[in-house]
């Protein structure tokens, strides 16, 4: 698994402390739930693993919809969600669930460059929108605002079945650091 240090303004965000995090880009996906639920309803198609400690504590697993890949192009199968759209490959989103600490997640990372599933290093992972919005953020409220800097390093894996997000050294303005997982597996 490749691991580069990273700078710029990749985000690991738990909001309250005082910072804000940004919100995320793209259209909403419809919400996602946590395990279990209505044995009669059909499974959301991506099942996210959440391993993160440090300054905040981010584990238990959400089952969600794959996300816009832009243009409104929501997959429906796992094979056309690792094709992504236009050299770029959107990671699961989540939308207002909570964790068993009750920490509400968000994901919000995209890759350039995308050529199909592969290891990409932190140089892949896209900063900010045409128009300036800085993106790839992992939103858990409540906490603070952590950042890629020079001593950290990230990861993500695309395969057909799912794929990961690690990442070392995440930074918040007070000191604080965090590393861990998210992890996906796709179920259709």
């Amino acid at each position: 698994m490749l691991l580069a240090a990273a700078t710029g303004a990749t985000l690991l965000s738990v909001t309250a402390c005082g910072d804000e995090a940004p919100a995320p880009s793209g259209d909403k996906p419809p919400a996602a739930t946590t395990g279990g639920g209505d044995s009669g309803a059909k499974k959301p198609p991506l099942t996210v693993t959440f391993d993160v400690t440090g300054a905040a504590t981010l584990k238990g697993v959400v089952d969600t919809e794959f996300p816009n890949l832009g243009g409104a192009t929501f997959p429906k199968t796992c094979a056309e969600y690792v094709k992504g759209k236009d050299d770029r490959f959107v990671l699961p989103k989540i939308f207002l669930v909570k964790l068993d600490q009750g920490v509400t997640p968000t994901v919000n990372v995209t890759l350039t460059g995308y050529t199909g599933p592969a290891t990409y290093d932190a140089a892949a992972i896209e900063r900010k929108t045409s128009s300036g919005v800085e993106i790839n953020t992992l939103l858990a409220a409540p906490g603070g605002v952590f950042r890629l800097n020079g001593a950290s390093t990230s990861s993500v894996k695309v395969d057909t079945a799912g794929g990961s997000w690690t990442f070392t050294g995440l930074a918040d303005s007070k000191g604080g650091k965090l590393a861990g997982s998210v992890v996906w597996k796709c179920n259709r």
